[in-house]
């Protein structure tokens, strides 16, 4: 090991007065005083790079949200910190730009910008999107002077791309990113302006300070190796008979960022040659990740556009247990969006949820008349990521569905947790129904709740519990605040 090398480790492991995820937060609400969860994504989006066990397909970020609200300012704001050697920014993207980027993409981040449509169906642009770190990859370009051109791409970039039209983007690419969606409101609005008032009169004061930015160059001078003992308890949690087939593609990108905050807040470190080895810390799991997480994919493992979109909320929004026939699509399709769809139009989109893992196809059910009718059957459910307490992963509420309906989560607890406590399904489902019966049709509102079920149960624990309730009808709202059981 260097001296130079040794010097930057101490900075970076050693005692400081501020750790770099300390710098980064204080940066981060200078500059986006808005969701911490949506600012701290793109920052450790950057770190996978460095993963010598990461994957490459976990670094790509689409950011999406209306015209105006900042997706590429706030991209550019948090790459400042950065070594900015090998990070490329273009205003617009055509074909013309991804070709001229050259063949080795080795330790690049690109933020582009207004991607033309023609850049999703480039092969350069296709094989750097699927591509692992470290990987090589042949593609062949069409020039006008030379003819088809065989080029040999080498590494996997960063990849940050922003869209203020995504319905415009294919359903492949979506695959290919991890989506994040900017979302407005008046009060955004409003510290938006002012933010932008405010650095103007005093631009220097939102800049990143030098320590931040030399703690950082100091990170990047190393490659790293994490290990993350607790990934199994994580999987085990969920029922993986049900998960959608694409979360098994989204377990790499959870691993690295959970690995790229380590790197970030790591102190304890082994070197092992010229990797430095590190182990995940739970702790960070439930105040940092899983926040993201559940962010990220609200919506989704992967965003869906168009026609498709709206057929799939049709299903979520009303999901039946024998499944749908195309002839209720169609009536439900008319009653929520005002027309009806074509009967191949709704066969088509169906077929796609099929490919890509959301819908099951029945085409064994048969009419009064022994006619086959095709029958979809909604397989995609929400992903909710459970807290890590005391060496197992809960629910947040932990609480099944009523008369055996889906819990808030979408997925029951596992059978290792705390099966004891005041704060199991079984317990807490118990003590609720008996709430019900003694009330009878009196009103209630969430205090009464925290104050029989445990002291620990805060209000703030009740909203999904409440919001499940209401859809399931097992109560409606009474007044403002309230509620009557039924």
């Amino acid at each position: 090991m260097t001296k130079d090398l040794a010097k930057s480790m101490k900075k970076h492991f050693g005692n400081r007065d501020k750790s770099t995820w300390d710098l980064w937060t204080e940066y981060r609400d200078l500059i986006y005083p808005f969701s911490k969860e949506e600012a701290d994504f793109i920052f450790l989006t950057k770190f996978m790079s460095l993963l010598n066990n990461g994957e490459g397909t976990s670094s790509n970020v689409l950011v999406t949200g209306i015209t105006g609200i900042g997706k590429d300012h706030t991209i550019k704001d948090i790459m400042r910190p950065f070594p900015y050697d090998n990070h490329f920014h273009f205003k617009h993207t055509t074909r013309k730009t991804i070709v001229g980027l050259g063949d080795d993409f080795t330790g690049v981040s690109l933020h582009l910008e207004e991607v033309s449509p023609y850049v999703y169906k480039d092969e350069t642009f296709l094989a750097i999107t699927s591509m692992n770190f470290g990987d090589n990859s042949w593609t062949i370009d069409y020039r006008d002077k030379e003819g088809h051109t065989k080029r040999e791409l080498k590494g996997k970039p960063t990849l940050f791309l922003s869209c203020a039209r995504p319905s415009q983007v294919p359903v492949d690419i979506y695959r290919r990113f991890n989506t994040l969606h900017l979302k407005d409101s008046p009060t955004k609005r409003r510290t938006r302006n002012k933010l932008v008032l405010a650095r103007r009169n005093n631009p220097l004061k939102y800049q990143p300070k030098q320590a931040f930015k030399d703690t950082i160059s100091d990170i990047f001078g190393n490659r790293y190796s994490v290990e993350v003992p607790f990934s199994d308890k994580l999987l085990e949690y969920f029922d993986t008979d049900n998960l959608p087939t694409q979360f098994t593609s989204k377990l790499s990108f959870i691993m690295d960022l959970i690995s790229a905050l380590e790197i970030v807040q790591g102190k304890d470190y082994e070197r092992k040659g010229d990797v430095i080895h590190l182990t995940a810390n739970p702790d960070n799991w439930n105040n940092t990740i899983r926040p993201i997480l559940n962010m990220i994919f609200s919506e989704g493992l992967f965003r869906l556009s168009g026609n498709a979109d709206r057929l799939f909320k049709l299903l979520f929004m009303k999901q039946k247990i024998a499944g749908w026939v195309v002839s209720e699509l169609e009536d439900e399709w008319l009653s929520q969006y005002g027309k009806r769809p074509k009967y191949d139009t709704v066969v088509n989109h169906l077929n796609k949820l099929s490919d890509l893992g959301i819908v099951e196809l029945d085409h064994t059910r048969l009419t009064e008349k022994n006619v086959p009718m095709l029958t979809a059957k909604l397989k995609f459910q929400k992903i909710t990521f459970p807290y890590y307490d005391n060496g197992v992963f809960v629910s947040e509420i932990g609480i099944e569905g009523i008369d055996g309906k889906e819990g808030i989560d979408g997925i029951d607890k596992k059978e290792d947790t705390k099966n004891n406590s005041d704060h199991s399904s079984k317990n807490i489902y118990n003590k609720i129904e008996e709430h019900f019966t003694s009330l009878k049709n009196k009103e209630f509102d969430k205090s009464d709740f925290a104050q029989f079920i445990s002291k620990d149960f805060t209000n703030r624990n009740l909203n999904g519990v409440f919001a499940l309730w209401l859809k399931q009808g097992t109560i409606f709202e009474f007044k403002s605040g309230r509620f009557m059981s039924k």
